[in-house]
């Protein structure tokens, strides 16, 4: 019942939405309150509103896949619903702009036939002169240091890096993933004894080997990785 209650209650709070956008008025709604009834006892829907005042009822059918397959009712008094009409007979509507009325346009007058086009003077040929071609040089492009990098490092030696050991990779279905147990075995992309990949900040910057150091593990570093192969690890 709590359920039917919050779902009704969603739904009528998006019909309040509606409403109050459609009449520009500001529509609250009260918590709602769930009656069961027995139609085969009381077939009367309208015994539980109060007053002898004539009911307007609007029903619509709702159906949710093979779940739901139901009639929905609501019921207002009738000088509710008459307040609504009211309310959507004297919406302000944008009266439609009466269309512009044609402007003759003037008649165009004909135009004189272009007289027929004169063949365009050709330039004179100038003789043609020797010039001697010399291939361009170059001269050697020597590397330049880069000033001031020893004497502004020192200004980040300060900064945390994190460093990460990768023992290896491997790719999984999310089914091989789900069936994983305690005890489970997940086999890596690298051999035993191969060295294992150091990474600073996710980058690959040495590869070294496991040691164990009073029962803590540690990694000896063994190759420092070079700039060029930093930027193909990259790619």
């Amino acid at each position: 019942m709590s359920a039917v209650s919050e779902s009704m209650n969603q739904m009528m709070g998006s019909t309040a939405t509606s409403i109050s956008t459609m009449f520009k008025k500001k529509v609250d709604i009260a918590p709602p309150k769930v009656n069961l009834l027995d139609f085969a006892v009381d077939p009367n829907i309208d015994s539980i509103v109060s007053g002898d005042d004539s009911l307007v009822r609007v029903s619509f059918r709702m159906e949710v896949e093979d779940l739901i397959d139901s009639e929905l009712m609501q019921i207002l008094p009738i000088n509710v619903a008459r307040e609504m009409v009211e309310n959507l007979l004297n919406a302000v509507q944008t009266p439609t702009a009466a269309a512009p009325k044609a402007v003759p346009q003037p008649t165009a007058q004909p135009q004189p036939a272009p007289a027929a086009a004169q063949p365009a003077p050709q330039p004179k040929q100038q003789p043609v002169q020797n010039v001697t071609v010399q291939p361009v040089q170059f001269s050697a492009l020597k590397p330049a240091g880069m000033p001031g990098v020893d004497a502004n490092i020192g200004l980040i030696m300060d900064v945390p890096l994190q460093i990460t050991v990768e023992l290896g990779r491997t790719r999984k279905l999310i089914r091989d993933i789900l069936e994983l147990t305690p005890g489970s075995v997940v086999e890596l992309d690298k051999l035993a004894g191969e060295p294992v990949d150091v990474l600073v900040n996710g980058k690959l910057i040495a590869k070294g080997e496991v040691v164990v150091i009073d029962e803590n593990f540690g990694v000896r570093i063994t190759d420092i990785i070079t700039p060029l192969e930093r930027a193909s690890h990259l790619q």
